[in-house]
């Protein structure tokens, strides 16, 4: 569950500025713990008590504090830090830019954490002492090819949180991990209605606003249509050491 508010923004035509506090509290161990402190309480005063002493313990809350700057139109920074109740600190820093000068039609992204946390398949989260990646992902073309690759700099060793058992993954060992995917989706139409000027006009509603003709705008271009989609993901850890 998160808490937010909004500190200060800044809007005009070339930028947008604002800086945010969060808050952050885990329901689900914060019940189960009041739960059994309830439970093995000897006396309902007791229960009280150490129930009470449960709701204001540090470990279960976080806050954290965020902010955005946007360079122009298509570039923004992204920083946020934040402290939970057992005074663990994170900072995370990202560079995002849509439709890149140095690369037309692909998003970039660069990000910087120190430490970071990343969940594996099994939904296993794993903590980095930091962590410094860039990330590339082509804009969707008319030929129906896509792909993405990154690159991400582990540094450190990967250890567990809240369970004991287990090997991280290989793309969280030290050094550079490289990784890349690439999928190719096709459709062709069986039978379409070609849209005509009316389709497209806007009619006038009675308090004056404009909305399309049809109340659902799907419902007035019924088709047939097969499609298919094919995918691939690749991952090199260890590149250097």
């Amino acid at each position: 569950m998160n808490l937010r508010w909004i500190g200060f923004d800044d809007r005009n035509i070339s930028r947008i500025r604002w800086v945010g506090l969060l808050g952050q509290i885990r329901p689900i161990n914060l019940l189960s713990s009041v739960k059994a402190e309830v439970l093995k309480a000897e006396s309902p005063e007791h229960g009280f008590t150490s129930a009470f002493k449960k709701l204001i313990d540090k470990s279960f809350y976080a806050v954290g504090l965020c902010s955005r700057h946007d360079l122009g139109a298509s570039t923004s920074i992204y920083l946020t830090a934040e402290k939970d109740g057992q005074s663990k600190k994170r900072t995370k820093g990202a560079f995002f830019q849509k439709a890149s000068v140095l690369l037309p039609n692909h998003d970039i992204t660069l990000e910087a954490a120190w430490p970071e946390l990343f969940v594996d398949r099994n939904s296993r989260y794993w903590e980095l002492p930091d962590s410094i990646s860039f990330d590339c992902l082509s804009l969707v073309s008319d030929s129906g090819l896509r792909y993405r690759f990154g690159i991400q700099n582990n540094g450190g060793s990967a250890k567990a949180v809240d369970f004991v058992d287990g090997q991280p993954p290989a793309s969280l060992n030290p050094g550079v991990c490289a990784k890349a995917a690439f999928s190719y989706e096709k459709s062709k139409d069986l039978w379409r209605i070609p849209e005509t000027k009316e389709d497209l006009a806007l009619a006038k509603g009675e308090s004056g606003e404009f909305r399309n003709t049809a109340y659902d705008i799907s419902m007035k271009d019924p088709h047939a249509t097969i499609s298919g989609i094919f995918g691939k993901f690749l991952d090199s850890s260890k590149l250097i050491l």
